[in-house]
């Protein structure tokens, strides 16, 4: 989580610009779906793309708890509740 306290305009340009990369994988497995491709293919790309969401819906969680759980220097009151939120979130990853 070494990016957690990164700016709010730099976390949307880089969540934009993951976004922009699922689109990418999805009209890949689009392209791939209309060939002769192996289902093992298809499901090797669709599991790329299934972690990239999961990938940005972390990304997602970690603004909303930068924006709104912490302050802005990115304390907590609540150093062990904030511990076992990090814990949960290194699962998703």
């Amino acid at each position: 989580m070494k990016d957690l306290l990164i700016d709010k305009k730099t976390r949307r340009s880089r969540n934009a610009n993951h976004v922009s990369r699922i689109i990418g994988q999805l009209q890949a497995l689009k392209r791939l779906m209309k060939t002769d491709a192996s289902c093992y293919e298809i499901a090797t790309l669709a599991l790329t793309v299934r972690n990239s969401v999961n990938s940005l819906s972390v990304r997602i969680l970690e603004g909303f708890i930068v924006n709104h759980l912490l302050s802005k220097d990115g304390s907590c009151e609540d150093e062990k509740k904030l511990a076992e939120l990090r814990k949960i979130i290194d699962l998703y990853r």
